[in-house]
């Protein structure tokens, strides 16, 4: 059965499809410091995530865009993890996609 939320999405509406990984995107490619901060997920998760995550790492300078795909892949299956949250975040600002600030907090017109 499929939940159907308020806005009239259903569940399985809101899943992303799996992005194709690239030739090389290798859990085991991943920094340590990344590896231990996906510690905290179950093993098979955290080598998907960390596999989506090498992924946007190789293609971050040919293919920003596509590598941002792969990041907010893994943040859809891991927001709560810092390093995930981190690394989508520096793959988001270099496709150019960084942070939105309210009208608020943008730089005064020049």
């Amino acid at each position: 059965m499929q939940d159907v939320h308020a806005e009239g999405v259903t569940t399985d509406d809101r899943r992303e499809r799996e992005p194709e990984l690239p030739e090389g995107a290798d859990y085991s490619a991943l920094d340590v410091e990344v590896r231990a901060g996906l510690r905290s997920l179950p093993k098979t998760l955290a080598e998907r995530v960390g596999k989506h995550l090498a992924a946007a790492g190789l293609l971050i300078d040919d293919d920003p865009e596509r590598a941002l795909v792969h990041a907010r892949y893994a943040r859809a299956r891991a927001s709560r993890v810092g390093v995930v949250r981190e690394a989508t975040g520096l793959t988001a600002y270099h496709a150019g996609s960084g942070p939105r600030r309210s009208p608020s907090c943008a730089p005064p017109a020049g």
